[in-house]
């Protein structure tokens, strides 16, 4: 009892380990990209007290920033540039735009709820260049002004309304060439810091550079989009055609064609932006994509498992509900910023609760042995993102995507594992099928012939016993005549001809019988030496085809591996039995190392194994093959006949 649980321990602390295993080695992936491919962690030159410098010494280094520090913030104030010339106005502080921060009173200390219309103005003083610069702000999802060197250069709506929310923006960018200094204004005229409705930090630096960055982030997103197209047209071609369990494949296939589907929407949302030039919103798009993914997969996971409809009834209950309250969110109250933000945390409550569920569920089937280790990395993945995200919240990738959209990647390959598992077993089984068929084919072609031959042989036994009373004949003759030597040799004569004529029969069940008999006969013809031992009973409890094929395979291989020897070392040792509570079928032959080499599950050698294989488990039953030193190859077979089988000692 202390051993067993003693087992069950080790057993539970290995699981977890590997679950551990996973959920580091993802978080310490996470971190690097939170450290070399994040906007708020990249390297370039930041503003102080409200001006970034760039030194002639500096400029042929420099080439893109991210504007995020010490911004000077004028509270409840809506400054345009004709504010500034020739006024000595001082910055009520400096704060930080693109990330979540605080409002901090600079006289008292104290937190500032809101500040009702502020703005935000930057310098940026360049030495003499004739480079031309980019000046990228993200999409920003509230009502603003943006002046460049005192041109009103962008502009998003006009509403002051306290709770006003403008989902109907893109990133813009402007070229600023032949300038030794910029002035930006960011002008915004509702209690909304900018820093909280901006989707990314503000960008400027060298337009070579900016776009260059661009292009390559349009790359990667293009290049997982189509990876997940691609994979989803994989098993549109094969999976579908090959499942063997039409009805439940056919859904995971469905399932696994709209995951894809709506984690390419996911990812897309910022190319189809870039790549629009109407001030559309894709936000209700963005916002349900990735619940909407998300919950397919529990979907594909709910099947995998073999849960009951209730689960899987129950999630499309819950996210339909949900959609049906973004939609009308967005389109009736879309510029309610309230409405907008309990939209927001209902779906993120919806996002993290199923993470926990699939997550939970996974490492209950996968410890089962119920469900796919490759997909207890996916979900695992999955979970370890959701929680970087929100103990990392200032993060903005330069070049990959959020950590969410990696770990949707790493669930399209998860799930692409299985299923291109799945088409391989299909491929296989195919091959061991036709190798079945083929099986069946030789075997009726060998009892032709075998039938052939015993048709011969009883046509000499006949023609012997029609010939029986002369050769009694001659006995007596020669008897009587005292000839005794010529009657000796007459006598072992018919001896020899007695031996040839005589049909061994090596047990009672007729296929096996048969089987032997013809490789016997085959062995004799090729000079090998079998030994054939049977101790079985009469009746057996498997179909006589199933046996054919295991007995078939085992003796073809064996003769066929023996003929590659000199004839001297030619031998095979069959052991058919029936012992305790199994049928076992040993077949020990010689072979050249030199000459066969391990065989992959692709030629026949390899087909005519799985082939036996394959039947062994129909009966829950062995299968064993391995070589010992003194180049002896070894099959055995064990097929229960009550209980089943414990090991294989009792051979």
């Amino acid at each position: 009892m202390k051993m067993k649980i003693m087992v069950i321990n080790k057993e539970i602390m290995k699981f977890f380990s590997f679950i551990a295993i996973i959920i580091f080695c993802s978080f310490s992936i996470f971190l690097l990209f939170y450290k070399f491919d994040n906007k708020y962690t990249h390297n370039g030159p930041q503003p102080k007290e409200g001006e970034l410098i760039i030194s002639p010494d500096t400029i042929d280094d420099f080439k893109y920033t991210y504007l995020i520090d010490d911004w000077e913030i004028y509270y409840n104030k809506l400054l345009g540039p004709d504010d500034f010339l020739n006024k000595n106005i001082e910055p009520d502080d400096y704060t930080s735009v693109g990330q979540d921060v605080n409002f901090i009173d600079s006289n008292n200390g104290n937190e500032l709820k809101y500040a009702i219309g502020s703005t935000y103005r930057i310098i940026i003083k360049l030495p003499p260049t004739e480079e031309s610069f980019i000046f990228e702000i993200p999409k920003t999802y509230c009502t603003y002004k943006l002046y460049i060197n005192g041109v009103l250069m962008g502009e998003l709506d006009n509403n002051s309304s306290e709770d006003y929310y403008s989902p109907n923006a893109r990133s813009f960018k402007f070229t600023v060439s032949n300038a030794d200094a910029i002035e930006v204004i960011i002008a915004i005229p509702v209690h909304i810091h900018i820093g909280e409705n901006t989707s990314n930090p503000l960008v400027f630096g060298k337009s070579d550079s900016v776009e260059t960055v661009a292009n390559i982030r349009f790359l990667i997103r293009s290049f997982i989009i189509a990876f997940a197209i691609s994979v989803a047209l994989f098993n549109l071609v094969f999976y579908k055609i090959t499942s063997a369990d039409k009805e439940n494949s056919n859904t995971l296939f469905i399932y696994y064609l709209m995951f894809c589907f709506f984690f390419s929407v996911y990812i897309s949302i910022p190319i189809i932006e870039l790549l629009s030039y109407t001030r559309t919103s894709w936000l209700l798009f963005e916002s349900l994509s990735f619940p909407i993914t998300i919950t397919i997969f529990s979907l594909i996971q709910n099947k995998m498992m073999h849960l009951g409809k209730i689960f899987t009834n129950i999630i499309l209950a819950i996210i339909t509900l949900i959609i049906l309250y973004t939609c009308i969110v967005y389109i009736f109250f879309g510029n309610n910023l309230n409405a907008i933000l309990i939209s927001s945390n209902i779906l993120n409550l919806y996002t993290y609760s199923l993470a926990i569920y699939l997550f939970l569920t996974s490492i209950r089937f996968a410890y089962r042995k119920k469900y796919p280790k490759v997909m207890l990395i996916g979900t695992t993945v999955l979970i370890t993102a959701l929680l970087f995200e929100r103990l990392f919240p200032n993060f903005e990738s330069i070049y990959s995507g959020h950590m969410t959209e990696i770990s949707g990647t790493v669930l399209i390959i998860s799930i692409g594992i299985v299923f291109t598992r799945k088409i391989s077993a299909y491929f296989k089984s195919n091959l061991i099928l036709e190798k079945y068929n083929e099986d069946i084919i030789k075997m009726l072609d060998m009892q032709k012939s075998h039938y052939s031959k015993i048709s011969k042989k009883n046509e000499i036994l006949r023609a012997a016993h029609h010939d029986f009373r002369h050769h009694l004949f001659i006995i007596y003759q020669l008897s009587i005549e005292n000839n005794t030597v010529q009657l000796k040799e007459y006598i072992e004569s018919l001896n020899e001809q007695a031996k040839l004529q005589t049909q061994v029969s090596y047990c009672n069940h007729y296929i096996i019988d048969t089987l032997l008999k013809i490789y016997a006969t085959l062995g004799e013809e090729k000079k090998a030496d079998i030994t054939i031992k049977v101790d079985i009973p009469d009746g057996l409890p498997f179909e006589d085809i199933d046996i054919c094929v295991i007995l078939s395979n085992l003796l073809e291989n064996a003769l066929k591996a023996t003929q590659k020897l000199p004839l001297s070392e030619r031998k095979i040792n069959i052991h058919i039995l029936s012992k305790m509570n199994y049928f076992g079928i040993l077949v020990d032959n010689t072979f050249d190392a030199l000459v066969d080499k391990p065989k992959r599950w692709l030629n026949k050698e390899g087909i005519g194994l799985s082939s036996i294989n394959y039947i062994c488990s129909k009966y829950n039953g062995k299968a064993k093959f391995y070589t010992s030193d003194n180049n002896i190859f070894h099959g055995k077979i064990l097929l229960p006949l009550g209980n089943g089988i414990n090991n294989w000692s009792d051979l």
